[in-house]
C-alpha cells in the first residue's frame, strides 16, 4: 500500500492500529479466539436465562471460569438480577445494601497478575452522594482490591482500603466501560495497579504491594447502599494485564460502540513514486481520512492531518 501523509508519517501508526481493530470486527471467525479472551479466567455476561416479551427474574448466577461453570451465592435476598433484552442482553441490577453476589476467588482470579473489565450505567445514579459504592471487589485475610464509588462524583481504585488510582465519575448514566489493570513487577515484591475508561488511560500507580490471595470475587454492591441505581453487565476477570490495544478493542467489540470512520482504498494503476515530491495527479484518486482524534483526551486532533491511501500490484 502506497501512503501520502501531508504532514506526519506517524500517523500511519494509527492507521494500521485502526486497520486491525476493524479487521477483527468484521471477521465473525476471530471471536471466540482474540488473545484476552483465551486468558479470560471468570466470565459474567448475564445470560443465564432467556427473556421473551418482557422481563424475569432469577438468583441463580452462573459464571464461566477457566475451570467451568461456577454458581455464585447471592449475598442478600435484594441480589436478583432483573432481566430484560437490552444494549448486551441482560443486565444485572445493583446498588442496594449487599446486592451483590460472590463466587470464591481460587480459580477465577490470579493474584499475581490480572485484568477486570466491566461495563457499568447508571438507572438514575445520584454520584454526589457521599458513600462507597462498590462495583467489583476481590478481597479475603491478606486484603483487598476494589473498583468503586468512593466518594461524590468520583471513581476509584482502592487497595486495601487506601485509594491508588482516583478519576472523575462522569455522565454516569450512559454505559462506561471500565478496565482494572494489576500485576506484580518482574524481580520485585512491588507491582502496580492502573485504570482505564472507555478505553482510555487515566491514571496508575506503581510500587504498591499487591495481597498474595483473595478469598472471593463479589460483582455488585458491597455493604449498605442508597437503593438499585446502575447496571451492570460483561463483568470479567483475565489472567494478565490486557494491552491498551486489547482494552480499545473491548470497548467497541464488547461494548458495539461506534468504530472509527472507514474509508475504501482505490487501485492504483499508476503507483505514485515516494520519493517526497507530490507530482501533479500521483494522489488525485486516492482515498482521504481526516479528522483524527487524541487517543489519550478523546478531543480532535491540534493539527489538520490528511492521509491519502491507494495500492497497487505491490500492495
Amino acid at each position: 500500500m502506497k501512503t501520502h501523509d501531508n504532514r506526519r508519517r506517524g500517523c500511519l501508526a494509527r492507521l494500521a492500529g485502526v486497520a486491525a481493530l476493524v479487521a477483527s470486527a468484521s471477521a465473525p471467525c476471530l471471536r471466540g479466539a482474540e488473545p484476552w479472551e483465551l486468558d479470560r479466567i471468570f466470565w459474567l455476561d448475564m445470560n443465564w436465562n432467556d427473556v421473551r416479551g418482557g422481563q424475569r427474574q432469577t438468583d441463580q448466577f452462573d459464571a464461566w471460569t477457566a475451570a467451568g461453570t461456577a454458581r455464585g451465592k447471592p449475598l442478600s435476598k435484594a441480589a436478583v438480577a432483573v432481566l430484560s433484552p437490552g444494549r448486551f442482553g441482560k443486565d444485572f441490577r445493583t446498588g442496594a445494601t449487599d446486592q451483590a453476589v460472590e463466587w470464591p476467588a481460587e480459580g477465577c482470579v490470579n493474584a499475581a497478575a490480572g485484568a477486570i473489565s466491566l461495563f457499568v450505567a447508571g438507572t438514575n445514579w445520584d454520584v454526589s452522594l457521599p458513600g462507597r459504592e462498590p462495583l467489583v471487589v476481590l478481597d479475603g485475610p491478606q486484603g483487598s482490591l476494589a473498583l468503586e464509588k468512593n466518594k461524590p462524583g468520583m471513581l476509584a481504585v482502592v487497595l486495601n482500603g487506601a485509594v491508588v488510582v482516583e478519576t472523575p465519575l462522569a455522565d454516569a448514566q450512559r454505559y462506561r466501560h471500565l478496565v482494572v489493570n494489576f500485576g506484580v513487577e518482574r524481580g520485585k515484591k512491588t507491582g502496580e495497579i492502573a485504570l482505564y475508561v472507555d478505553r482510555r488511560f487515566v491514571g496508575s500507580k506503581q510500587g504498591v504491594r499487591l495481597p498474595g490471595g483473595y478469598a472471593r470475587l463479589v460483582v455488585g454492591h458491597l455493604g449498605p447502599g442508597p437503593g438499585v441505581n446502575k447496571l451492570l453487565d460483561n463483568v470479567a476477570v483475565y489472567r494478565r494485564p490486557l494491552a491498551p490495544g486489547e482494552v480499545t478493542k473491548i470497548y467497541h467489540l464488547e461494548g458495539r460502540y461506534e468504530l472509527p470512520k472507514l474509508v475504501t482504498a482505490p487501485f492504483a494503476a499508476q503507483p505514485p513514486k515516494i520519493d517526497g515530491i507530490f507530482d501533479a495527479g500521483e494522489w488525485d484518486w486516492a482515498a482521504e481520512i481526516r479528522g483524527f482524534m487524541d487517543v489519550q483526551t478523546g478531543k480532535p486532533w491540534n493539527v489538520e492531518d490528511a492521509v491519502r491511501l491507494q495500492y497497487d500490484k505491490d500492495k
